[in-house]
């Protein structure tokens, strides 16, 4: 039934995380991720800007496939990012995506997780 890459980045450029900046460098990164794992968006991607001193950003786009959605925190340089594919795909290189369009002056650091999602149970099979 697919997979989900759920991703916390840190070590990013507070800029390219808040405000139109944020919502720019971000809309570059879905759209890298989108051509690279040859997704289909269903509709335009929305985007919520905070407001306040922080100024983060949350974003999300409809996929064929299932979804993208990130929320970021420019406070702390991060970006928290989930992408659901109902069929499994090689992993994009995160690192490097992070790194160019989001990427500060140091190293990008990256905790990612990676799961299978599965209704055979639920179906009546095991295997």
């Amino acid at each position: 039934m697919g997979q989900v890459w759920s991703l916390d980045a840190s070590g990013l450029d507070p800029v390219r995380l808040g405000g139109e900046a944020g919502v720019r460098a971000l809309q570059g990164l879905f759209d890298a991720l989108i051509e690279a794992l040859d997704l289909h968006p269903i509709a335009a991607p929305i985007w919520h800007l905070f407001g306040g001193e922080h100024a983060g950003v949350t974003g999300i786009v409809a996929l064929s496939e299932s979804h993208l959605a990130c929320h970021s925190f420019p406070e702390h340089g991060g970006i928290t990012l989930d992408l659901y594919t109902c069929t499994s795909r090689p992993a994009p290189d995160w690192e490097q995506l992070f790194r160019e369009h989001l990427g500060g002056a140091g190293p990008v650091r990256l905790e990612k997780r990676v799961f299978k999602r599965s209704l055979r149970s639920h179906l009546g099979s095991d295997s």
